[in-house]
Order: structure tokens, then C-alpha cells, then sequence
């Protein structure tokens, strides 16, 4: 920002909208070269001021709000609220206000297969008739209030997506393991039991988190886990 001969800087706050009384990032005075930490300031946040020229005359300020290790709570409207002053003039107060939308840095899910009863061969599994497979889906399915895990079973060139309301279907837990941020996204693990029998041939699971914020394709075969967002179990023979 520049101000013309004659015209001060006296005041800068940095505010997270909506605003309340007090409650500021950083109150700027570039006269007094102070800068003061807000009730919202925290150790992420870090404030720099660059100046030309001298603060009565003609003046160009420079402040920069730099944000570390971006958190789903940053995610917001930003405000700059700053007044000059003129001598002989009344203060006039501007603001100024960017958005900063954040996108959620997800991982595919992870499956597992308890081999119980179960008999590797090369690379698919064999079971007897009878025999309970669990194949087991960990995944990160967004931001709180986004996505959803679906459930496929892939036979041959057919493929089935599970109702969530599927007996076979365990109850979502939270997945507490984790190494990420639990306040801003949401980790969920589920389990899927399926019983062998006549008809279940070569039978792969797989697992999709589908959420409209990602850019994932949610194909009908989990073809590429890391763009389809997805993870399967190897073929199951029974």
C-alpha cells in the first residue's frame, strides 16, 4: 500500500472474519515499529513489514502474514483493516479482505485381508466353501461432513457396488491410528465379511472413498489407487 506526501500509516489490524472485539491476528503500527500479537495469534503465524521511504512523506508498506504448516481450521476470509492519517484531516479506515481455501492433502485407503483359512497361491488367495473372508478398509474420507467409503465386488468383468444398509457391512469406526489431523479430517476403518460358496469365483473387494472436493475420477474398477482413490484385495478363489 502507498500513501501519498503528507499522508501516515498509523494503524494496520489482521483479522480471520467474522470480526469480534479483540479478537485479531496482529495489530500493526508502523510509526512506533511495533507489532502485536492478537488473542488469535499462534505459533504458525508470523507477520513482516518492509517500508520505503519515510512514514510522513511519500510512503509504500509492505506487510506480509506468513501461515506455516496450513491447518482445515485456517481455511477462511482474511482482513485488512488500516487507517491514514492526513494533517489537518480526519483518519480515513480502509479494508480489504482475501479468501484462502484450503484442499484436504488425502492419501488412498489401505485394505487388508485376514488370511485366516485362507491359502496364498501365487498371487490370489484360495478358500474352502464355508469360509468367512474379512477384508478390512482404513481411509481418510475428507474434511468432517464430506465423503463416504463405498464398498465394490469385482467378479470377471462385472462389478457390484455394496448398500450401505449390507448386513455384510461392520459398522464404521473411527480409524483413532492415524497419523493425521483428527480435529480437521475424518478417519474412518470398516470391515466387509464375505461367506464362500458356489458362484463367488476370483472375487476381488475394493474399497473407494468418494468425495466431490477430490479430483479423483472414481472409476468402476479401482484401476490406479492413488487417482481412483481406492485400495482392493487380492483375487479370492473359493
Amino acid at each position: 500500500m502507498a500513501a501519498p506526501p503528507g499522508v501516515a500509516l498509523y494503524e494496520l489490524l489482521i483479522w480471520m472474519l467474522p470480526y469480534e472485539r479483540n479478537n485479531y491476528l496482529f495489530l500493526i503500527q508502523p510509526l512506533a515499529k511495533l507489532t502485536i500479537p492478537g488473542r488469535r495469534y499462534h505459533s504458525r503465524l508470523s507477520v513482516t513489514i518492509n517500508t520505503t521511504g519515510e512514514l510522513t512523506t511519500s510512503t509504500a508498506v509492505l506487510i506480509t502474514m506468513r501461515i506455516s504448516n496450513l491447518q482445515c481450521y485456517d481455511e477462511g476470509v482474511y482482513a485488512c483493516v488500516f487507517g491514514v492519517a492526513t494533517e489537518g484531516a480526519p483518519a480515513v479506515v480502509y479494508n480489504l479482505t482475501m479468501p484462502l481455501n484450503l484442499q484436504n492433502a488425502h492419501e488412498p485407503p489401505v485394505v487388508t485381508l485376514k488370511p485366516k483359512n485362507l491359502h496364498p497361491v501365487e498371487k490370489y488367495y484360495f478358500a474352502y466353501e464355508g469360509v468367512t473372508v474379512t477384508v478390512s478398509c482404513s481411509a481418510d474420507l475428507g474434511w468432517h461432513g464430506t465423503g463416504r467409503l463405498e464398498w465394490r465386488i469385482q467378479q470377471g468383468d462385472r462389478v457390484k457396488i455394496v448398500e450401505q444398509g449390507d448386513l455384510r457391512l461392520k459398522p464404521q469406526i473411527p480409524d483413532l491410528t492415524s497419523k493425521g489431523d483428527l480435529n480437521c479430517t475424518r478417519y474412518v476403518k470398516q470391515s466387509f465379511q464375505l461367506s464362500a460358496g458356489a458362484g463367488r469365483q476370483a472375487t476381488i473387494l475394493a474399497c473407494f472413498v468418494v468425495n466431490s472436493l477430490y479430483a479423483n475420477k472414481t472409476r468402476h474398477f479401482c484401476t490406479n489407487a492413488d487417482a481412483d482413490m481406492c485400495r482392493q484385495s487380492p483375487a479370492i478363489w473359493f
